[in-house]
């Protein structure tokens, strides 16, 4: 069946194209009328252009290329243009354009879009209905159920042919449908609703169960239908089986049916074409014929209206020659001694009046026929029967049953694998359903193909078709590999390529991205080699092609989505989908190749995806804004794709911010959450936020350590409320292990550091903020960062946050939060809640305000002592707080100071007063700091700041360095250990251990003898001996419990921090110090409780627990007292320290303290305990040695009296030393012109530029540089003291050599340098740099920084992007380039350059043409443009002048065009009335033939010639870039690499650059207007004193004071034309038009100009005006009087000077 509609037919033939260039016809193309189908008088057509060629070489006629007639062209080329148009072929374009596009509107049905009502009737709804859903272009035949879809046979098979378990899918027939549901599931007709259960066996017919009891079947033979079907399920099988076979005959025939179906293309486009070409030239003919009788029709009109026009115009010259006759009369009567005048000339004229005809009266004509039109009746009867169609199409086939074919035939498909539709119906009563090989139940499908397909849920999701591209069409061996199935909930990473809307963008997936780049790799290296034989002739939509793309000229594959220009294969051109990254662009015939068939071995890498259940949130569609945010947060960023479902293979995803390194456990933030938070979208369904069904678990804070009743410690109270509700913070005592005030602060200078860099609100923004999620806040007071926590989204971008370790609350705008890194996490919560015990608000059930104030004054940010009273479930503490303890004021509780106050009731004892022993007996005795300790010069990390507390979060309290920045507390007293000092617990809970760990400790300090082990041994005078303690195997075994199954955690260690290392050797976990981060994933630990170093990777650390830190460390470094080795002195033998060794192993040893400690060792003696057996006469015992001792006796060690306690060994050699160097300035080229390479751009677009020079000084020395320091090893730490701007080598990790660098910045961990013979800077690890660089500074620096002269970023930053630096980096570093100096060296500052590339183009001048810099605010380039502007008038200007006015006399003018602010250009003003002479009468004129001038040539312009060749002084036409209308122009420059030209507009002295395309050739009727624009130089107009260029505002303040003005101009020299402009609305207080440009110091102004200096008297003008008569000799003197007021031009001459004017014929 052949669709019948018009873009079918459409499709089929080719657009009209003109007979001679073969091009097609275009109705409008860039608003010119080139390529109009225009009709000659032959009836031929024939495109606008064409036609205009042939005019331009014949002048006055064409003759037809096709039959040689010749159409005549009364007005030469311009007749063309009023040939007329084939309406014909212009009505057949716009239908084929209107039928393209209805045909495109329906390939975008499938895709999802809505196709508009409107481009169908109404009476197609219903075909439109059962078109096939996959290619809207046949009728459905078929449906499929498992996909719920009706298509046709084609888009059917080729649908589910990409999958074994598609294939399963049967096509069930349309019509099959009703006819099922009429068949199998029957209602009974008389009983609506009623299904028939029963049959008739009377009857022979079915029936209902109230046909049974209440119809007329009542009585009859009734069995059950059931029991009948059974009664034929015999013949069921047989039936079946025969049925099976007929339908897969049917599909089977159906898919080779199409090959008898004749070709429609094949069998008629021929015909059909030519049809077409006959009727075209047909309707030529027609319309040929209609303009002859036409014009037959004017010229019959002409015959009678001619000779009447003829009379008018006679009529008028004879009355004007009559009235000039009668003027002149009356002179000569009013003045009879009129000598001037012929008398008899003008009498003989007058006389003639008589024969001048005057009257007109109406003729009787004589009956004539009227102009009408008499039609041929014959040729519209013979156009109706014009031509026959002849021949048919025919038949190919014969239809026939099974039976009446051979049995090999009808068996011939038994083992096809295709399915019928049978085969999709689910059986799950009749038991023969599983015993037949024709049904397959849907639950057992399954993928044959498992690498590529699953089954979810026993749900199909199958394999992805392959997605055709917009206005693709699927081509014979043109198509790709199948792309891999998407399973819903499969999370993949991918990077987004291109967006259209968040409901509309393409990915690509990571673990794609190196097979693409291997791919493009491939391709780019094919493409560049191959030759034009590659490049495709023939180019259809659908074709795979290699493109090459326009930004970065790199070959990628794509796919032809339209040809432009097919018939013209020089201007053909292609628009092409990136068929691997989504974006499309149109490119010409010569950037495209043939796709070879390797590189379709791989599938279409871009995805097309559409953000899950997430709309616009109006009905406006997506806002720029919304798109634009969307393209922010995914731009160059690796996302978490989440697969929800597909729908016309489109993917219906969930985008999401995977974790980041320093965020491991932070939940990935969702993308739709985002765009919904920010309300740029909204959720099309309320629970569509989690796609997962599951809660997200969400990163929390470590609780803090609980504390409980009777315990009492020290705190400082950080929020407050009321009395009822206040955080405190806990004081903890400096010293001890991992004291978290020192923790404290150095995460809070830290979260300063991180959160503070340039890039960390692109890095850590939260997009999406919910609740109870942990972040970092800026608080809106100080904007200093802290943890806090999210407690409420009230909406409108608002968040509110809790200061977890404050306890105050704000409401803040999402931007100021910062996702929270993980090592951040590892502090517990520092702000605990708490209320006083035993009160309650006096008199109200509130605290009043009075109480709420005396409150906060007395304890926010204050010091106390607090006793926790009671814990309640909520774990809020109920407490005491007792004031600062002072041995010289009594100590009180607050609660009971309330009380006294009269603020609140007393409600228990403890809001009583109590004395100050029982409050502590606990056996606190400490006392917190000094209330000095307030202030301070650090707050929250940052130095010498000075804070109010009003500054900081409600409880902010600065510190000092080296102290907690929010905890302040006192050292116990040295002989007394109490509990407060390590956070006292209650009494019951103090272990016997404790005691005894602090009994072992004190002895340790009293010379007390305390069993220890030597743990890090190395010699005897330095190794480290730990304490045996119960307490040390309790943690011990606390951390393996606590750290055996713990995940790595992954956070940025620093030097000195303590955490849990667990040693490689014996695998377990000891408490540790990082000594140093040699890489960051490796580090140098010190166990502190045994005192060995280990390097350890970070994998095997962990964050400290709280409670682990609050022993102190039970290793100590030793050496044995008063000793030296025996020997030398200096070093200790082999013999003595393996002595030592194993003498103490695996003895009990006592450590006896010998004096204080030297450079923090002990000197101490080991006391080696043994155990003597029994013997006969004494029991056993124990005996104690001194190691000393024992290693005298064997020579071992000698004593030392006197000597210094300690000797290590080795004996420590003076460390090497560097001397401190500095970089001497780099030399600057001499010259202003030199030769220079670019060697490195910087992000401020800074170009470091080496200087080329003939000597080898330079490689020279880099050679010994990497010779020497090749191999060398880091220097020691003792060795360097680093300084900034220090001289250095230092290794740079892109070709590992060695350059010379200084030192920008020191860092603990790491340092940044500068390469000073590059430019560049690296920040390098301190064993990456070498100090001894004297021999290597005999050279200064060899690059010097350099910017670009008269160039700013085209970017609303003002600072340049990263993608202009690395264009602007391709172009010219490392590439030998001419560099001229634009300024004057400034030291310090770069120079300021013009930099000339390799191929001559100026590198400023290709940024702006590329659009990525503008200049600056500068009219340097104006000043330049104006000084070829007078050169060229001066020499070489072709046009003729204005009459020009004498210097002196003052003429009216209009301020056209202000070039720079010293130069301007005006036209004259008309003249009319008393001003008029013979000087104004010729300006009037050439204004009016300027106004006539500018119409003709806006119709000329277009069509001239090109101009050839232009060069300086050369007249021409150019196009107004502003009102793009065309204007008579003067060449002032040649053209530049680019193409263009300067141009001056003479007639209003505007001047720009256009290209050539722009400028024509100036038709002759135009050349000889004088240019209109005189260009006029204001005399005593200077550049401001210190200028050496206009300034930009000088040029816009004169445009707006002289700008489009009207005024006085007075000429002070002819050549060249200067003069002075002035206001003279009053002629007693004349002023200079930009006098207060000169009063406020824009413009300089030179002399003193004298306004009547060359104003010419009266008797001047007399003598110049010989036709000028005055009669009395007082008039004379009085006009004299007067012009010595008014200059004399502006006189007003009366009426009777003006009738002495001598009349000219």
């Amino acid at each position: 069946m052949l669709p019948n509609n018009l873009s079918h037919i459409s499709s089929l033939q080719r657009n009209p194209t003109c007979p001679k260039c073969n091009g097609f016809y275009v109705t409008k193309e860039h608003n010119r009328q080139h390529r109009n189908p225009l009709i000659l008088d032959c009836g031929h057509t024939f495109c606008e252009g064409c036609l205009t060629k042939m005019a331009r070489e014949t002048k006055t006629s064409i003759p037809c290329p096709t039959c040689k007639a010749v159409t005549p062209l009364p007005q030469g080329e311009a007749s063309v243009k009023n040939l007329w148009p084939d309406v014909y072929v212009t009505g057949w374009m716009l239908c084929q354009q209107r039928a393209l596009l209805n045909q495109e509107l329906e390939k975008l049905s499938p895709a999802g879009i809505v196709q508009n009502p409107g481009f169908r009737s109404a009476s197609d709804k219903g075909e439109r209905e059962k078109m096939c859903r996959e290619c809207f272009r046949r009728l459905a035949m078929c449906r499929c159920d498992k996909c719920d879809v009706i298509m046709c046979h084609g888009c059917f098979e080729k649908v589910h042919s990409k999958s074994n378990t598609l294939k399963q899918h049967q096509a069930l027939p349309i019509e099959s449908e009703d006819s099922l549901k009429g068949e199998l599931t029957q209602d009974c007709p008389l009983h609506e609703g009623r299904e028939l259960e029963y049959y008739c066996e009377d009857d022979k017919m079915p029936i209902c169960s109230k046909c049974v009891i209440f119809g007329n079947h009542k009585g009859h033979v009734i069995t059950s239908m059931e029991e009948k079907n059974k009664t034929v399920f015999s013949e069921m099988e047989p039936a079946l089986h025969l049925a099976n076979k007929v339908v897969r005959k049917l599909i089977k025939v159906d898919k080779t049916m199409t090959d008898f179906f004749p070709d429609a293309k094949v069998e008629t486009a021929a015909v059909i074409f030519e049809i077409r070409e006959h009727f075209q030239e047909l309707h030529g003919l027609l319309q040929a014929r209609e303009k002859q009788l036409i014009d037959e029709v004017f010229a019959a009109y002409k015959e009678g209206v001619e000779p009447l026009e003829n009379l008018r115009h006679q009529m008028q010259d004879e009355r004007m020659k009559l009235e000039v006759a009668i003027r002149a009369a009356q002179r000569v009567l009013n003045n009879n001694n009129e000598v001037t005048l012929n008398a008899k000339q003008i009498l003989d004229r007058l006389n003639q009046a008589k024969e001048i005809p005057c009257i007109i009266l109406p003729k009787e004509t004589e009956t004539t026929e009227k102009i009408s039109f008499i039609e041929n009746d014959s040729f519209v009867t013979s156009i109706l029967s014009h031509g026959k169609v002849v021949g048919k199409s025919q038949v190919r086939a014969t239809w026939h049953t099974l039976s009446e074919m051979p049995a090999e035939i009808m068996n011939d498909d038994d083992s096809v694998g295709s399915r019928t539709p049978v085969d999709t119906v689910s059986v799950v009563s009749t038991p023969y359903s599983q015993e037949s090989e024709e049904v397959i139940i849907e639950a057992e499908l399954y993928f044959a193909d498992e690498e590529n397909c699953s089954v979810v849920g026993g749900v199909e999701t199958g394999r992805r078709r392959s997605r055709e591209p917009p206005g693709s069409y699927p081509q014979a061996g043109q198509q790709l590999s199948a792309p891999r199935c998407r399973i819903r909930g499969k999370n993949e990473f991918v990077s987004v390529t291109h967006i259209i809307n968040p409901c509309k963008f393409m990915v690509q997936l990571k673990e794609d991205q190196p097979t693409l780049r291997k791919l493009s790799k491939q391709i780019n290296l094919w493409a560049n080699t191959s030759g034009a034989n590659e490049i495709p002739t023939e180019v259809k939509p659908g074709d795979l092609v290699i493109v090459k793309y326009t930004q970065d000229d790199d070959w990628y594959r794509g796919r032809v989505k339209q040809v432009l220009g097919k018939n013209n294969v020089n201007k053909m051109q292609l628009e092409v989908l990136y068929i691997d990254y989504g974006n499309s662009e149109i490119v010409g015939l010569e950037r495209v190749r043939k796709m070879q068939t390797r590189f379709q071995n791989h599938p279409e890498f871009m995805v097309e995806c559409s953000l899950f259940d997430i709309i616009p949130p109006d009905t406006g569609g997506w806002s720029k804004e919304a798109t634009q945010h969307f393209c922010k947060m995914t731009e160059n960023k690796t996302l978490y794709m989440t697969v929800i479902r597909e729908v016309n293979n489109v993917l219906h995803v969930d985008l999401s911010k995977p974790a980041l390194d320093m965020t491991k456990n932070e939940v990935p933030i969702s993308i739709r959450d985002a765009l919904v938070f920010l309300e740029f979208a909204q959720f099309v369904t309320p629970d569509s936020g989690n796609i997962t069904g599951k809660p997200a678990v969400m990163r929390q804070y470590i609780k803090p350590e609980p504390h409980y009743e009777g315990e009492i410690f020290n705190v400082i109270v950080t929020s407050v409320t009321d009395p009822h509700n206040f955080y405190i913070q806990e004081c903890m005592c400096p010293g001890k292990l991992g004291d978290v005030s020192t923790y404290f602060a150095e995460m809070m200078n830290k979260m300063q550091k991180v959160y503070s860099k340039e890039n960390s609100m692109d890095l850590w923004s939260i997009y999406c903020p919910k609740k109870d999620m942990v972040c970092s806040c800026q608080y809106s007071l100080d904007k200093v960062f802290y943890r806090a926590i999210i407690t409420n989204l009230p909406g409108r971008k608002q968040v509110d946050v809790f200061y977890v370790d404050f306890g105050n609350r704000e409401r803040v705008h999402y931007s100021r939060l910062r996702i929270l890194l993980d090592e951040f996490l590892i502090l517990p919560a520092q702000a605990v809640k708490c209320r006083l015990v035993d009160v309650e608000p006096k008199d109200s059930k509130s605290w009043s305000d009075s109480a709420k104030q005396w409150w906060t004054m007395k304890v926010n940010l204050n010091k106390f002592t607090v006793k926790i009273a009671e814990v309640t479930d909520n774990k809020v503490y109920s407490v005491v707080l007792m004031n600062d303890f002072d041995e010289d004021k009594p100590q009180y509780s607050l609660n009971s100071e309330l009380v006294s106050k009269g603020y609140a009731n007393s409600t228990g004892d403890r809001s009583l007063p109590i004395p100050e022993d029982q409050f502590l007996a606990a056996g606190s005795q400490e006392s917190l700091t000094d209330s000095s300790t307030r202030s301070s010069s650090m707050v929250l990390g940052r130095e010498s700041t000075s804070v109010s507390t009003e500054s900081l979060p409600s409880s902010a309290l600065s510190f000092t360095p080296g102290a907690s920045p929010r905890k302040l507390c006192s050292p116990a007293p040295e002989e007394n250990v109490s509990d407060s000092s390590t956070g006292a617990r209650k009494k019951s809970r103090q272990s016997s251990s404790q005691k005894k760990k602090s009994k072992v400790q004190k002895s340790s300090e009293e010379d007390l003898d305390v069993e220890v082990k030597i743990g890090h041994f190395t010699d005897p005078s330095c190794f480290y001996a730990y304490v045996v303690d119960e307490s040390l195997n309790r943690i011990m075994d606390n951390m393996e419990e606590e750290y055996h199954d713990s995940e790595p955690q992954w956070i940025n260690w620093d030097e000195g921090t303590f955490c849990a290392a667990r040693r490689p050797e014996d695998r377990k976990w000891y408490r540790a110090r990082i000594e140093q981060v040699i890489h960051k994933n490796l580090v140098e630990v010190f166990l502190v409780d045994f005192g060995f170093k280990e390097t350890i990777q970070t994998s095997e650390l962990r964050s400290l627990r709280k409670d682990f830190s609050q022993d102190a460390a039970f290793s100590f470094l030793c050496h044995l007292a008063e000793v030296v080795p025996a020997g030398d002195q200096s070093t200790w033998s082999r013999t003595a320290c393996e002595f030592m060794l194993e003498e103490t192993q695996d003895k009990k040893l006592y450590i006896k303290k010998k004096g204080e400690k030297v450079e923090m060792s002990a000197p101490v003696d080991l006391i080696l305990e043994t155990d003597v057996p029994e013997s006969a006469l004494e029991p056993s015992r124990k005996s104690y040695t001194s190691l000393i001792e024992m290693m005298k006796d064997r020579g071992l060690v000698i004593p030392t009296p006197g000597a210094l306690s300690r000797k290590k060994t080795p004996v420590k050699v003076q460390p090497k030393t560097y001397p401190i160097m500095f970089y001497d300035s780099p030399i600057l080229p001499e010259d202003s012109s030199f030769i220079g390479i670019p060697v490195y751009v910087n992000f401020d677009a800074v170009i470091f530029v080496q200087e080329v020079r003939q000597d080898e000084e330079f490689k020279d020395m880099s050679e010994v540089i990497q010779k020497r320091f090749m191999d060398s090893e880091p220097h020691k730490y003792e060795e360097m003291n680093w300084q900034l701007n220090q001289a250095c080598i230092a290794y740079f990790h892109l070709d590992e050599h060695w350059y010379r660098a200084k030192i920008l910045s020191l860092e603990p961990h790491r340092v940044k340098v500068k390469f000073v013979d590059f430019g560049n800077c690296e920040n390098l690890s301190y064993d990456k740099i070498r100090a001894d660089v004297q021999d290597f500074m005999y050279l200064p620096p060899q690059c010097f920084e350099c910017v670009l002269y008269n160039i700013l970023p085209n970017s609303d930053s003002g600072k340049w992007p990263k993608k202009v630096l690395d264009y602007m980096h391709k172009l010219c570093v490392t590439k030998a380039c001419v560099i001229d100096v634009m300024e004057d060296r400034v030291e310090g500052e770069p120079l300021k350059v013009k930099i000339m590339l390799p191929d001559h183009q100026d590198f400023a001048s290709v940024l702006e043409m590329e659009g990525l810099a503008v200049k600056e605010d500068s009219l340097l380039e104006l000043m330049l443009h104006s000084q070829e502007i007078e050169k060229v008038l001066k020499t070489n200007n072709p046009y003729k002048s204005m009459p020009s006015f004498s210097p002196g006399e003052y003429f009216t003018v209009l301020i056209t065009h202000v070039e720079v602010p010293n130069v301007v250009y005006y036209q004259h003003t008309r003249y009319s009335g008393d001003e008029a002479d013979e000087r104004t009468d010729e300006i009037n004129e050439q204004l009016t033939r300027l106004e006539q001038m500018w119409v003709e040539l806006n119709e000329a312009g277009p069509v001239a010639p090109p101009l050839k060749r232009p060069r300086p002084g050369m007249m021409c036409c150019a196009q107004f870039a502003v009102d793009q209308c065309w204007y008579r122009g003067l060449v002032i420059t040649s053209p530049d690499h680019q193409s263009q030209v300067l141009v001056l507009y003479v007639d209003f002295g505007t001047s720009e650059i256009v290209t050539l395309d722009r400028v024509r050739s100036l038709p002759q009727q135009f050349h000889s207007l004088p240019a209109q624009a005189n260009r006029l130089t204001l005399t005593g107009i200077q550049l401001p004193p210190g200028h050496s260029s206009w300034s930009r505002q000088a040029q816009e303040e004169m445009l707006r004071v002289v700008g489009a003005q009207v005024a006085q101009c007075c000429l002070k020299n002819l050549d060249p034309l200067e003069g002075e402009l002035f206001f003279t609305e009053d002629w007693n207080n004349v002023k200079i038009v930009y006098q207060e440009l000169i009063d406020n110091g824009i413009l300089h102004y030179s002399e003193e100009t004298d306004l009547y200096d060359e104003a010419l008297s009266l008797d001047d003008v007399l003598e110049a005006e010989d036709d000028v008569v005055i009669e009395e000799e007082e008039e004379e003197e009085d006009s004299q009087s007067d012009n010595e007021k008014v200059p004399p031009n502006l006189i007003a001459e009366d009426d009777a000077a003006l009738e002495d004017v001598q009349i000219e014929e």
